[in-house]
């Protein structure tokens, strides 16, 4: 399966801990890629989950994914977080993956550390149905992604207010 994309661009914004351009960066890149996943999903008019399983206190990467959510939430990524202590069996080592309606879906796959390796792909129909029974399954134990955090979110209003008022209908 091919890989889809790798997370090596979020590393030099959560090393300097310029979020807003993060964010502000990612929306700009989906509003204008030219044949790339978010504009297929939002031309196929799919609904997009995301299920990412995470460990508490989060690293800074994943605090660089919660700010990047943000974005993905103004586009229209519906996120949810859980807490792996709240898992007895975690299938496939899986922690982070979205499910685009029974379409397809994307995998993350980490290290040791809960570092991005790199993201794949796969409208294959078993793994997509697994995944969202998978997904079903844990759900009600998750939680909105705006709890994964528990530090500074004085910059989320500024960058809503920003986001939103660039974003584009487009999409």
């Amino acid at each position: 399966l091919p890989f889809y994309a790798t997370d090596e661009d979020i590393y030099k914004y959560y090393t300097s801990a310029n979020y807003k351009s993060l964010v502000n960066d990612l929306v700009s890149y989906w509003n204008n890629e030219k044949n790339g996943l978010y504009k297929k999903v939002a031309s196929k008019d799919l609904n997009f989950y995301r299920l990412h399983v995470i460990e508490k206190p989060i690293n800074d990467y994943l605090i660089s994914e919660y700010y990047s959510y943000i974005a993905s939430e103004i586009i229209g990524e519906k996120i949810r977080v859980i807490e792996k202590n709240k898992i007895s069996d975690l299938k496939y080592n899986l922690y982070d993956f979205i499910l685009f309606d029974d379409f397809g879906c994307m995998i993350t796959e980490y290290d040791d550390n809960f570092m991005p390796l790199g993201d794949w792909i796969t409208h294959d129909k078993d793994i997509v149905m697994e995944l969202r029974n998978l997904f079903n399954e844990l759900y009600g134990k998750g939680q909105d992604f705006h709890t994964m955090y528990d530090g500074d979110k004085s910059i989320i209003n500024d960058i809503i207010v920003g986001i939103k008022s660039n974003v584009s209908d487009k999409r």
